[in-house]
């Protein structure tokens, strides 16, 4: 993972699923994958076996399983399909307030997220890191992880706001000057 020198001190940060997106991107992308005519049928049930056993389970295990996007004979093309159809689920929220700057964190893995980053023009995403070609995980970027992750790529940086939908992310909400918890469309102070 390289890390890149930036300059920013105060800055907003925000969770990506369930907060400035209404869904959880990583399921919704391993939905594409078992829609896909391209996803050999026995991938496809190591996909379901997995994604019908809940969340935190999912989560540990889904990393583990990407190298399946080997079928895809065009990733690239498959991802801009797939932010076709999901872009609009984007919150509203966000979309009034975003800024060039602002820092998207996100345990989903980041070769999902870069065609949304491209999209939306926020410069900074620190995800989930997987090594290109073999797809072994490299960072889990949730929890502490995030915590440092940021400290790793913002060595001076300070939160100013903070928002998620996501108990897992109070360690990143206590680094904030202000932290907001969403949920839906609602957004309120995070008090803890």
């Amino acid at each position: 993972m390289t890390v890149l020198a930036h300059h920013i001190s105060h800055m907003n940060v925000y969770d990506f699923d369930e907060t400035i997106f209404y869904f959880d991107s990583e399921v919704l992308f391993c939905r594409a994958l078992l829609e896909s005519n391209e996803v050999k049928s026995e991938h496809k049930q190591m996909l379901l076996d997995i994604t019908s056993k809940g969340d935190e389970v999912f989560f540990e295990k889904i990393k583990g399983l990407y190298w399946i996007c080997d079928d895809i004979k065009d990733l690239e093309a498959f991802l801009e399909d797939f932010w076709d159809k999901n872009e609009k689920y984007i919150k509203p929220f966000y979309k009034k307030i975003r800024k060039e700057d602002d820092v998207i964190s996100s345990a989903t893995p980041r070769f999902i997220l870069e065609p949304i980053q491209r999209r939306l023009g926020f410069k900074n995403l620190i995800a989930t890191e997987l090594e290109p070609k073999s797809y072994k995980l490299l960072h889990l970027n949730k929890g502490e992880g995030k915590v440092t992750s940021f400290k790793k790529q913002y060595p001076d940086g300070e939160i100013e706001c903070f928002y998620s939908d996501s108990d897992n992310d109070l360690p990143l909400a206590k680094l904030a000057k202000k932290a907001f918890k969403v949920k839906g469309d609602e957004i309120s102070p995070w008090i803890f």
